[in-house]
């Protein structure tokens, strides 16, 4: 080299700049200038290496103390492009070398995690299956959800099956949700229907409460009070409003029938 004021196995400095010599298939690039001497920027790129090999040397704690030690391998991945551009002077092969063993072992324990995490993704499907064609609403939603909870939880599995059970899971929980929702959607509109049979039933017995003609509109009434009963069940607070308006409407016929017929208000029809 021409004009090459200092030089090692890693550098040197030409002309006023500093550069790092190529490895692998990375060509000799410049990665500063000298400032104030050669000596003390040479320092200083290597000071910035130790920094450096600092950042693989805390990657591998955090991977040692990890229980999921492969949420590490992007940010491996991460350190290993950051290098490519990294301006300092070193063994960047070696700490290559020391990242390609670091994600070998990351790899190998990511493999052995997939291979569990389908373990318990079936076991979780095992657990999960009763409930798909299950009618207790209640239960076996809370059930469903705990089991999503851990679903959700649980790593990712082996690429090759990855697919297959995450469809078989999601159609169970879409089948139970789907025929929840429609169980319930027909619940909402029977009640409506009977809503308004109600409502038909108590808007006849007001237009009839206070007809004279007697006998016919007890024959009519009987007969709302029979249609009552046969309307079918709704949530209480609802049904007692409109029970409350049907009587008086009956209440009010049946004491002006009374009083006609000359009976005593105690046998007044409720």
């Amino acid at each position: 080299m021409n004009n090459v004021d200092w030089s090692d196995e890693y550098g040197y400095v030409r002309e006023g700049k500093v550069y790092l010599k190529g490895y692998f298939d990375y060509p000799d690039r410049e990665i500063g200038e000298v400032r104030q001497s050669v000596e003390a920027s040479v320092e200083y790129f290597r000071k910035r290496y130790e920094v450096a090999r600092q950042k693989v040397a805390d990657l591998y704690g955090l991977v040692e103390s990890a229980q999921n030690k492969g949420s590490y391998l992007m940010k491996l991945v991460h350190l290993r492009n950051y290098f490519a551009d990294y301006d300092a002077l070193g063994d960047f092969p070696a700490l290559y070398q020391k990242l390609d063993e670091l994600e070998e072992g990351l790899r190998a324990s990511i493999s052995v995690n997939r291979d569990r995490n389908l373990e318990i993704k079936q076991a979780l499907i095992a657990e999960a299956e009763p409930y798909r064609l299950s009618t207790e609403w209640k239960e076996a939603a809370d059930k469903l959800q705990e089991v999503k909870e851990k679903w959700i939880k649980t790593g990712a599995v082996v690429k090759e099956h990855e697919e297959k059970v995450e469809e078989t899971f999601r159609g169970i929980l879409d089948e139970f949700f789907t025929r929840r929702k429609t169980f319930f959607n027909q619940k909402m509109q029977e009640q409506r229907e009977r809503m308004d049979r109600y409502m038909e039933i108590i808007q006849e017995a007001e237009k009839l409460k206070y007809s004279q003609d007697w006998d016919v509109t007890v024959t009519a009434f009987k007969a709302l009070q029979e249609r009552w009963r046969n309307v079918g069940k709704l949530p209480p607070d609802k049904v007692t409003k409109l029970w409350k308006r049907f009587r008086r409407a009956t209440d009010t016929f049946f004491e002006r029938y009374n009083q006609a017929k000359g009976l005593p208000p105690r046998f007044t029809k409720r």
